[in-house]
């Protein structure tokens, strides 16, 4: 290859050289782009089901058991380091009731509240609303969510590590036996500086230290069930210009319209991540 090197000419190692360039540039060393984009993970902690009587019978035996055998080992060990690295019961107890487990994630689905069924007069031509910031106290490591249909086992949710591209998926459409419903609840969602960090566990904001994002996609529902249809925004970031696409149709429109439709899916960027994909 050196000696290809030294029969080259000038203008042919400079398109060698550009060509280099332009592979590395484009080159993220296998890394799959899905997983480099939505690399988010949960804790999720979850309340452990109340066992059977059987079962508790069953475990308070084993509880005697293995009590029995630790004052023996510490006759033996007359004590010596035994307990010094013990929890607090507070932890343990903690540990004893709930099963807690970190997992990826690359949606966040976020849950209308139900409109009201009978409405007044006076009511009925105003349009529900909701702060998205509602909706993200699923995810403030306090608030209880179903995660089963079961419904026997609550869990709370927070955030242990923050994607570089967020996707808020919006339940807007249910099924019953009889037909599908939309709910039209607008959201009132943060176009700007939409800040995270209260939905990061406080041991891992270290770890974390960008947590705010801008948006740069909103996917909307317009219509009823039957006759509506979904168009996006998008935002041209070079010039900050927004767009509304449906189909091949394509307008320019003024930021304030992107946040009155009733959106669907809602797709954020961090602010750390350049137009190329890589962190600043």
């Amino acid at each position: 290859e050196g000696k290809m090197e030294k029969g080259l000419t000038l203008k042919d190692k400079k398109k060698k050289i550009k060509k280099r360039k332009k592979e590395k540039k484009w080159t993220y060393d296998d890394i799959n782009i899905i997983e480099y984009c939505f690399d988010g993970e949960l804790i999720i902690k979850t309340k452990k089901k109340k066992k059977k009587d059987s079962e508790v019978v069953e475990s308070v035996k084993d509880e005697i058991l293995k009590r029995k055998k630790e004052e023996m080992y510490e006759e033996d060990t007359q004590g010596d380091n035994y307990i010094s690295d013990i929890m607090d019961d507070d932890e343990l107890n903690e540990k004893k009731n709930y099963i807690i487990q970190k997992t990826s994630f690359r949606t966040l689905s976020l849950k209308l509240p139900n409109p009201p069924i009978f409405k007044s007069t006076t009511e009925s031509n105003i349009i529900p609303q909701v702060s998205i910031f509602e909706l993200l106290t699923k995810f403030d490591g306090e608030t209880e969510t179903y995660l089963h249909d079961d419904k026997s086992a609550p869990s709370t949710l927070i955030i242990s590590k923050l994607p570089k591209y967020l996707i808020f998926t919006i339940e807007r459409f249910s099924k019953n036996n009889f037909f599908v419903e939309k709910n039209g609840t607008i959201v009132n969602f943060v176009i700007k500086n939409l800040d995270m960090k209260d939905y990061v566990h406080q041991d891992y904001l270290n770890a974390n230290p960008v947590t705010k994002y801008n948006l740069i996609a909103n996917i909307f529902h317009s219509g009823t069930v039957n006759t509506g249809s979904y168009k996006i925004h998008v935002l041209n970031q070079p010039t900050n210009e927004w767009y509304e696409i449906e189909d091949l149709h394509v307008i320019s429109i003024l930021p304030q319209l992107v946040l009155l439709p009733e959106s669907c899916v809602q797709l954020y960027q961090r602010q750390d991540v350049q137009l190329n994909g890589e962190l600043g």
